[in-house]
């Protein structure tokens, strides 16, 4: 008792101490399970595996054969359009359907964010059953069903170089989509309303108070929704995997390869856990490029604002 009431009083006297004692607990968790790994998979990066224990230090000899490696370009390729495609339909679909469900005059807005936020609650593997049957390359599929009553011929939708990569773009939209506009709307209704109150006194119009209020004080969530979807645009394995017509790296091209299915099929298929981790490192360094270069482009950084 005598040692905790010491403890207490030295934590009195010293106010500067308590918020680095509430924030430990986070802090050790970031740097057990975020900083950690980070280090470790560029030391692992700088080696060579035979087997998991049998290793050799190759240096940087990794990141030269990632930038010689055509699988990797097309992954990257593949990735930055899959990431550019998921942050333009959040932009334009996601975020106007959120200003719709968060209007007081939609009706039944309730039940239909509860439709919106399924998807994401829907088994992958059921998902990736029913995209299969839509995107079907014989004349079975739905879409293919669609588009033979308007006359135009089957399209095999899972191994074409442009459509397979828009496919799996496709379901992994459908399937994040609740889940930003859930992120939106919390963000929409937090909004203070004495703001348009004035504006409307003003006569301001629908468009300028979207303009000149809504999207201005938006930016810190459409900046989070932004930076989460690049994050799990560059990490994206599941919808690949699913849609995969061959189910392993014998896919017809460099289709559907992103980065984060090269790094698993480097490292959990051919095991080579020294590249795999390179790879991983990349991921990483592109990730925090691309933040900071969103963030930068939202105004996050000028303070003077």
């Amino acid at each position: 008792m005598q040692r905790k009431t010491k403890g207490l009083q030295h934590l009195s006297n010293n106010p500067k101490i308590i918020p680095y004692v509430y924030l430990s607990p986070f802090l050790l968790l970031f740097l057990v399970f975020m900083v950690y790994p980070i280090i470790h998979s560029l030391y692992l990066s700088l080696f060579e595996f035979k087997g998991i224990k049998s290793s050799t230090f190759v240096g940087l000899n990794n990141y030269i054969q990632l930038l010689k490696d055509q699988r990797f370009k097309m992954a990257l390729f593949n990735t930055v359009y899959f990431s550019v495609g998921m942050i333009f339909l959040t932009l334009f679909i996601s975020f106007p359907l959120s200003l719709i469900l968060s209007s007081n005059t939609f009706p039944g807005s309730k039940a239909f964010r509860l439709i919106y936020f399924l998807p994401i609650l829907t088994s992958l593997i059921v998902a990736g059953a029913i995209f299969k049957l839509i995107f079907l390359d014989s004349g079975a599929g739905l879409l293919n069903s669609i588009l033979a009553i308007v006359g135009i011929k089957p399209k095999k939708w899972l191994l074409d170089g442009f459509w397979a990569i828009n496919s799996v773009l496709i379901m992994a939209f459908w399937r994040r989509m609740g889940l930003n506009i859930m992120y939106f709307v919390a963000g929409l209704q937090s909004l203070p309303t004495d703001v348009y109150e004035s504006a409307m006194m003003d006569g301001a119009t629908s468009w300028q108070k979207l303009r000149y209020i809504t999207i201005p004080m938006m930016k810190p969530i459409i900046s989070f929704v932004m930076i989460i979807t690049l994050i799990y645009s560059f990490l994206a394995f599941d919808e690949i995997f699913v849609l995969n017509p061959a189910g392993s790296m014998d896919s017809p091209q460099n289709n559907m390869v992103t980065m984060g299915y090269h790094l698993y099929e480097s490292g959990f298929q051919l095991f080579k856990f020294g590249y795999g981790s390179a790879i991983g490192f990349m991921i990483t360094l592109i990730i925090l490029l691309f933040s900071t270069f969103q963030l930068k482009l939202l105004g996050v950084f000028d303070t003077d604002k």
